[in-house]
């Protein structure tokens, strides 16, 4: 399957009928690969602008909870996060199933800006 990012968007943005807008709720999580697949979170915004989620991460030996794995003690954590505005320009490709139902959306961008999106349901799947 490989590594992908998550694209937030208000379901009220989507070319989606309303009833597909309730069944998605109000921001749900899509997938994607048409940026980095770094497993990062961009958002679309309510005033059109692509902004992702940056933070600095660090190593933490003592956080409870963490992860033992060859001898090695710890986890990431990520500091000081904060949502960056991108000046992307070009298309975004995101989807998820809901329902038993393929939804696949292209979204275009010009400097950072959403022109539109197209799209929709593209195929029944079975469950």
């Amino acid at each position: 399957m490989g590594m992908f990012d998550n694209i937030h968007i208000n379901s009220s943005m989507l070319p989606v009928t309303d009833e597909e807008e309730k069944l998605f709720g109000k921001s749900p999580d899509w997938q994607t690969k048409s940026l980095d697949c770094t497993l990062d979170d961009y958002y679309i915004t309510d005033d059109n602008l692509l902004k992702v989620n940056r933070y600095d991460s660090r190593w933490n030996e003592t956080k409870e909870g963490h992860l033992s794995f060859l001898g090695v003690e710890g986890c990431l954590v990520r500091e000081n996060e904060h949502l960056e505005t991108i000046a992307y320009h070009g298309f975004i490709d995101f989807y998820s199933s809901f329902n038993g139902n393929w939804y696949e959306f292209k979204a275009k961008f010009t400097d950072g800006k959403l022109i539109e999106i197209t799209g929709g349901i593209k195929r029944e799947t079975e469950i």
